[in-house]
Formats: C-alpha cells, sequence, structure tokens
C-alpha cells in the first residue's frame, strides 16, 4: 500500500514503490514520506495499488505506475 499526501502544493509519498506509483523515478519503497521530485504545485491526488494520478495548480495531469498494457495513457 502507498500513502501521498500534498503539503503546501507540495507531493510526498511513501509505501510500496514496485510498479513505480510513488512517482520517485525508481523502484524503491519508502517507510517515510519522501518529498516527489519535481516542480509542479499539486492541488489533487487520486491514487490505487499500482497507480497515482495527480493534478497540478496549472491544470496539468501527472500520471505513474504500473504501465504493461498502456493503462497511464
Amino acid at each position: 500500500m502507498s500513502t501521498y499526501v500534498i503539503c503546501e502544493g507540495q507531493l510526498y509519498a511513501c509505501g510500496s514503490n514496485c510498479n513505480g506509483q510513488l512517482g520517485m523515478g525508481d523502484n524503491i519503497n519508502r517507510a517515510t514520506l519522501t518529498k516527489v521530485p519535481c516542480n509542479a504545485i499539486f492541488t489533487m491526488i487520486s491514487y490505487r495499488k499500482f497507480h497515482a494520478v495527480a493534478i497540478d495548480d496549472r491544470g496539468g495531469l501527472w500520471v505513474c505506475g504500473h504501465n504493461t498494457y498502456g493503462q497511464l495513457g
């Protein structure tokens, strides 16, 4: 299971990252909340077991996670 938090527009994540669903650019699991490395200001996040979808303050859509069948778009 993964957890995501938006604090002052910055996205933090922790937990399972076996499919890159934390958006860190790797597949390393994180035991503590870690800032997702990007300069966007996030306003909303939705996530499930293998994917995460976030919206930034400019309306940009960010997706990460399992994509074997192109499900991330």
